[in-house]
């Protein structure tokens, strides 16, 4: 893995999102936003992903600013946080 290449940074994160390693997913989705070296849907899918880490770790303030990131720069990415974020909020 190329530690300075977004795409493969963003991978990580989605790995560590899969096994359960929600802070280092998080760190990981972090990163890649800060290297910014992806198209805008990908972008968005970094966003989506990092709101769910939050939500996962029960940060629902830092969900809702993932959300409103992704108001602006994907709306369908946006009703999918919104839905996760809500049905979490319920619990």
């Amino acid at each position: 893995m190329r530690p300075d290449s977004f795409y493969s940074v963003a991978n990580l994160g989605v790995g560590y999102l899969k096994l359960g390693r929600v802070p280092e997913a998080i760190a990981a989705f972090t990163r890649a936003l800060d290297l910014d070296g992806g198209e805008p849907g990908i972008l968005a899918g970094v966003h989506l992903k990092l709101g769910e880490a939050y939500i996962k770790l029960g940060h629902l303030m830092e969900a809702r600013e993932q959300l409103r990131v992704l108001e602006e720069a994907d709306p369908d990415a946006a009703k999918e946080l919104r839905s996760i974020l809500a049905a979490a909020s319920s619990h």
